[in-house]
C-alpha cells in the first residue's frame, strides 16, 4: 500500500511536512546563530559548537523526513535531537517546556514508523 493512499497516508504526509518545516526553522536558526538560540543554549550552558551540531542534525532530519524512502531515518535523527532537548529542559527543572519536544519526538516516531517499509525496501535493493 502506498504511503499516500487514503486519509492515513495524507495524515502521515501532513505530519511529516509539518515536522520537517519545524526542523528547518529551528535548525536554520541555530546554524545562523540567531540571538534567541544563543540565549537558549547559554541558559542550558551548552557550548555553541553543540548548538551548531544540533542545527545540522535538525536540517538533516528535515531533508530525510520529506523523502519517503528515508523518512524513517529522518525520524530517528529527529527523535535523537528531541531527546536531547527533553533532557536539557528536565535537567534545569523546566518540566512543562519538555512537552513540545516530546510531542515532536512522537510525531517523528509516527512518521518514521508509518514509512518503515519504504526504508526496508530501499535498503534491500542496495
Amino acid at each position: 500500500m502506498s504511503s499516500n493512499n487514503g486519509w492515513k497516508g495524507k495524515a502521515i504526509t501532513a505530519i511529516t511536512v509539518v515536522v520537517a518545516l519545524l526542523f528547518v526553522a529551528a535548525g536554520g536558526a541555530k546554524l545562523v546563530q540567531a540571538e534567541a538560540e544563543l540565549k537558549v543554549f547559554a541558559h542550558f550552558e551548552i557550548p555553541v559548537y553543540l548548538m551548531l551540531m544540533a542545527g545540522m542534525a535538525e536540517v538533516a532530519a528535515a531533508v530525510l523526513l520529506v523523502v519517503p524512502r528515508t523518512t524513517s531515518l529522518g525520524g530517528v535523527i529527529g527523535v535523537a535531537v528531541m531527546s536531547n532537548a527533553i533532557a536539557a529542559h528536565l535537567h534545569v527543572g523546566e518540566y512543562p517546556q519538555a512537552i513540545v519536544p516530546l510531542v515532536v519526538a512522537g510525531l517523528c516516531i509516527t512518521a518514521g514508523w508509518a514509512r518503515r517499509a519504504n526504508l526496508a525496501n530501499w535498503l534491500s535493493q542496495s
